[in-house]
């Protein structure tokens, strides 16, 4: 096949998937999808308790007793809008828009993170006829936990040499580690009183670059929530509020990139804005954010006023709780980081989620221990996940080395070998089956967990010739 017949195929695919709803948390339609595409091309196809999808594709003729291959994606995304657009996550389908160099969705997240790998994973299925043994395995809810990898029965690894997890975001890098991490929980309940200042605004922070909690968190970009929060701080300093809701964030995973709240005040109009342009001045000089802006607005509310007492801790708690890099490692690498993800306002309590991820295990029980104690002071109750393991190799990885080996072969270019602070499955993959040899690929997708998410089209044919070269020379054995 060409270049061009290979990505008009994995588009074709990945259409399929951009048409269903596929939010983490609402798998259900998708994974349906999956079992029965890979059952009509006469695979065994089973869903396991969690919903996750297991295909066994048996080895063509005279590759019976080639090692055993398994290619990994998984099927839920991050799907967040640009603020004001209409979107359903649950509901609504993603729409495409296509140049010549990018895919990317109307005013919401592309869900190319990792649809693109999962969609290269049904092509191969579809057109890769002479190889041995391989099996799919597509997770739930990657993007909330890794449930599907944490439930996914170790049976399904053990009898598995290799594995390519196709959930990586840059097509000429092989990704052998990743962070682990651990997600926080937050809930405050909180007691409401009639508002008595006389102006009630709501005031918007948009345009901020936000983008993916672990690949981006080192890039000086501002978090959202912190800034707005920040903001109503020095206008109670000024003239004391009255905080009626704080809302910002889709994701925990997701740098956010706008926040909104309601006060009422006694400050006059052209005073607030005054104070929030000097916000907006202190902003841009500390981030590297031009399209940054606070508006103002009068609005009703039928909602009282939080209580002071309340509020301050509210607010408290956002200022101190951390959010960005935490440490770098001897390389100057983020080693360890957190995400103020998300925070909503409910009648009677406030909700804040936050995700620090850490190459070292032992970082992330000392975010643990920080949590509690700063919800112990602000009146928080704290709830966490289980912690999801990270990954590494001590030595060189024969099959990155293969794979970076074929790589620069067919394309010309160079192949890094590397590590990521980005949290992946593979974590799971070792501990259920430590002899497993994983590697993690895949196509270029810019600016995912954002509605400025885009595939990079030149770099669909590449990798996928990557991982389909790298499979007919583990059948024919003529590498390794």
């Amino acid at each position: 096949m060409t270049d061009s017949e290979i990505l008009e195929g994995v588009l074709e695919e990945f259409k399929k998937l951009a048409a269903i709803p596929r939010p983490s948390g609402h798998i259900e339609k998708v994974s349906l999808f999956l079992k029965d595409y890979f059952a009509e091309m006469g695979f065994n196809a089973v869903q396991d308790e969690v919903k996750n999808v297991i295909v066994d594709a048996p080895p063509a003729a005279g590759f019976e007793n080639a090692p055993l291959i398994v290619l990994q994606g998984h099927m839920d995304m991050v799907a967040v809008e640009a603020d004001g657009v209409p979107f359903n996550p649950a509901k609504d389908p993603i729409r495409l828009m296509r140049d010549d160099k990018y895919l990317k969705a109307a005013g919401t997240s592309l869900g190319a993170d990792d649809g693109m790998g999962v969609a290269a994973i049904m092509f191969l299925a579809k057109n890769m006829k002479t190889r041995g043994a391989l099996r799919f395995i597509f997770t739930v809810d990657e993007e909330t936990g890794m449930t599907g990898a944490s439930f996914l029965d170790e049976k399904y690894l053990k009898d598995a040499k290799y594995l390519i997890n196709c959930d990586s975001e840059v097509f000429d890098e092989i990704t052998v580690g990743c962070a682990g991490n651990v997600t926080m929980d937050f809930e405050k309940e909180i007691n409401r009183i009639p508002i008595a200042k006389k102006n009630i605004v709501e005031i918007s922070l948009t345009g901020l670059l936000g983008g993916h909690s672990g690949e981006r968190i080192g890039d000086n970009r501002a978090n959202a929530i912190k800034s707005l929060a920040k903001a109503c701080g020095e206008i109670d300093g000024q003239s004391e509020i009255e905080l009626i809701e704080i809302n910002g964030g889709n994701a925990r995973n997701a740098i956010p990139s706008f926040a909104k709240c309601v006060i009422a005040t006694d400050m006059e109009p052209d005073m607030l804005n005054i104070v929030l342009m000097n916000e907006g001045r202190s902003l841009y000089s500390m981030y590297d954010e031009e399209g940054a802006t606070f508006s103002v607005k009068e609005v009703a509310t039928d909602k009282k006023a939080i209580a002071r007492g309340d509020a301050m801790r509210i607010l408290q708690f956002i200022n101190l709780v951390h959010s960005g890099i935490y440490a770098v490692d001897q390389n100057g690498n983020v080693e360890t980081s957190a995400n103020l993800g998300m925070i909503r306002t409910e009648e009677n309590q406030v909700k804040i989620s936050v995700l620090p991820r850490s190459s070292r295990d032992k970082k992330l029980d000392l975010f643990i221990s920080k949590g509690k104690d700063l919800a112990e002071l602000t009146g928080f109750k704290a709830a966490f996940s289980d912690k999801t393991p990270c990954w590494s190799y001590s030595e060189s990885v024969p099959l990155a080395e293969a794979m970076k080996e074929i790589f620069e072969k067919t394309t010309g270019g160079k192949m890094r070998i590397k590590e990521t602070h980005a949290g992946l499955e593979c974590g799971y993959f070792k501990k259920k089956n430590p002899d497993l040899e994983i590697v993690s690929v895949g196509t270029t997708n810019e600016e995912i967990h954002s509605p400025r998410e885009r595939l990079a089209l030149a770099t669909v044919a590449p990798m996928v010739r990557m991982v389909e070269q790298t499979i007919l020379d583990i059948s024919k054995k003529t590498c390794f």
